[in-house]
């Protein structure tokens, strides 16, 4: 039974999806022994079956519970799992770590949905509401921006958790630069030019940090 729309499913006709970081460390020493550094052709020549074997013994392992383990478990769950889950299994498919060009177009991803999000109209009526709106972030230099966070920001371990933990921040500054505005915000805002702000690196000592600074106003048509 789908218990988001109450209909009865047909499982023989169904494809199962279990998402699990179970297996982490083997996938990172993995690439890290096998993949990092290479180019694309040369890590298609690379087979990751000892790696999916691991991976199999990782969860027939992970789920081996004892009698005594599901005595215990019994208030909690109804049905422990058991090595017959990973029997199951019929492929596994790692999610090896991003590489550095890999984790700047991410980035890139990232910052041009921030913009559309803040494009949208201010609306402080409806619940929830939208109080920062109506404005458009332009990034300078882009691909040098990008770069330059995974580079500096992204972390391995992580995975896209880091770009979206990084595109947070920024969105904070963002944010913060925007309320420290003296104007009232009221819908009537949606109706002038949009508030354009522009992000780009800003160099500091023998490095970069990224900038944020509001650049006058961008003429965007109205879908």
């Amino acid at each position: 039974m789908d218990s988001r729309s109450n209909t009865v499913t047909d499982v023989p006709k169904s494809v199962w999806i279990l998402a699990s970081n179970k297996g982490d460390n083997l996938i990172s020493n993995f690439y890290s022994k096998n993949l990092e550094g290479k180019s694309d052709r040369e890590r298609r020549q690379v087979s990751i079956q000892t790696l999916e074997r691991d991976l199999s013994k990782l969860f027939v392992q992970e789920y081996t519970v004892s009698q005594n383990t599901i005595l215990l478990m019994e208030h909690v769950m109804t049905d422990p799992p058991k090595p017959a889950v990973a029997g199951r299994v019929d492929s596994f498919l790692p999610f090896f770590p991003f590489s550095r060009d890999e984790a700047a177009v991410i980035h890139h991803k990232f910052l041009r949905s921030l913009d559309d999000q803040i494009r949208l109209p201010i609306d402080i009526h409806n619940k929830p509401s939208r109080p920062v709106g109506h404005l458009h972030l332009s990034l300078a230099k882009d691909g040098d921006l990008c770069k330059f966070l995974s580079e500096n920001h992204y972390i391995r371990d992580l995975g896209a958790r880091s770009i979206h933990n990084c595109v947070d921040r920024l969105a904070d500054q963002l944010f913060m630069l925007y309320t420290a505005s003296e104007d009232e915000i009221t819908e009537a805002t949606n109706k002038q030019a949009h508030i354009k702000y522009t992000m780009q690196l800003h160099p500091v000592d023998q490095t970069f940090e990224v900038a944020i600074r509001e650049d006058g106003t961008t003429l965007i048509p109205s879908d």
